[in-house]
Order: C-alpha cells, then structure tokens, then sequence
C-alpha cells in the first residue's frame, strides 16, 4: 500500500508552501503547519500516526503526535499541527522540523521542514523582572538588527552606578542579570542605546525599584 504525504505548510494564515526556506515571524503563537494526507493506493489505510521526530528547542508543539481517522482508498484528510516561537530563538539560522507518518503495518514516510525565525520588527525594552526585586533582577530588550548597544544603569539623581553591557549584539532577544547587592533600596534608571547597523541611533529608559 502506498500512502503518499503532501504537506502544506502555513504561517499565520500565509501560505509558504513555494519556498524552500520558511521564513517565521519572530514570537508568534497560532503558526500552524497543515498536513494534507492522500491515500493514493486501492487499499484502505488504518490507524494512521504524524508525529513530530525532530525540532528546535525554541519552537513549542501543541501536540507531538496526532492520531488520524481511517483512510479509505483514494481519500484525503487534513490535520493541523499548532506551534509558538519562543523570543528567545536565533534569527535567520535554518533548523529543521522533521514529521512522520505511520501506517498500521508499518511503513513510514518522513518530511524534512527547513525554517528560519525573522528578526523583530521593533527595537524594545521590556520591564525589569522582577520589579520590585532583592538583589537580582533581568532586563531584556529586542532588536530588529544588528546593532552596538550600551546599557548603563543610574540613581535617582542621574547619577551612573553601573555600565550592565557596551559591545556588539545581533538582531533578536537578549537578557541580562543585574545583582545590586552592593547598593541601597531606591529607585534606579535603566538607559539602553542602540546604534543600529543601518546608521540610526535607538534609545529607551524604564524605571526600576530595589527593595531590602
């Protein structure tokens, strides 16, 4: 019996299935990949099996294994597999899903998915967290492109108490930890800067409480 597996792949609702790479929007929930299933033989297909064999840390399956009714000979079925990007995926490396399908007796078809994450669109920082904290917190930001960034933390009177980070950061999400063990409760000023790589200049500032 030859089962044959046509896979249609789309991402938020955006039909991909002419690209080799699949480009998939950066920290998305409610992508799906539509697997199309044709019983091309003259033989009924029973207690037919997708399972997902391979992927990305970063990438989160609503259900790895999916069950699917009998399929007669010549029919077709459709079944959806559901999936979020985590924020903290790396832009623009390929990775790999790899799905199978099973028969009754055994046989088995597998389908190689190459993917790709796209960088933000936005350049953000996120709210420290958590916020109040003792001693520790993290502070997070995105960026749509490569850029040199410098994070400098300051008192309530503008005072600099710490440069957190000044180098070179890709595109995409990034977290830092910060231990102000050594200062006194108060209010402190985060102060992110971002020279992008196409020449324009990014800032943000976020207020933050240390409690002891």
């Amino acid at each position: 019996m030859k089962v044959k597996l046509i896979m249609i792949l789309t991402f938020l609702s955006i039909n991909l299935l002419a690209q080799t790479v699949y480009e998939i929007p950066f920290n998305t929930k409610g992508n799906k990949i539509e697997l199309t299933v044709e019983n091309t033989s003259s033989i009924n297909a029973n207690d037919i099996k997708v399972k997902v064999l391979e992927k990305p840390d970063w990438l989160s399956i609503d259900s790895m294994t999916k069950e699917l009714a009998n399929l007669d000979a010549g029919e077709t079925t459709v079944t959806n597999l559901e999936f979020s990007v985590d924020k903290e995926a790396p832009i623009g490396e390929e990775s790999l899903i790899t799905i199978s399908l099973q028969t009754k007796n055994e046989q088995t078809f597998t389908k190689e998915i190459n993917l790709k994450v796209l960088a933000p669109e936005n350049f953000t920082l996120e709210q420290n967290y958590p916020n109040p904290f003792n001693p520790t917190t993290k502070i997070g930001f995105q960026l749509p492109q490569n850029a040199r960034i410098t994070l400098r933390i300051y008192d309530i009177l503008g005072s600099e108490v710490v440069t957190l980070v000044d180098q070179n950061k890709t595109a995409g999400f990034h977290e830092l930890n910060w231990n102000a063990g050594n200062l006194a409760s108060g209010t402190y000023i985060y102060n992110l800067i971002a020279k992008m790589e196409n020449g324009k200049t990014k800032t943000a500032k976020k207020k933050m409480l240390l409690l002891k």
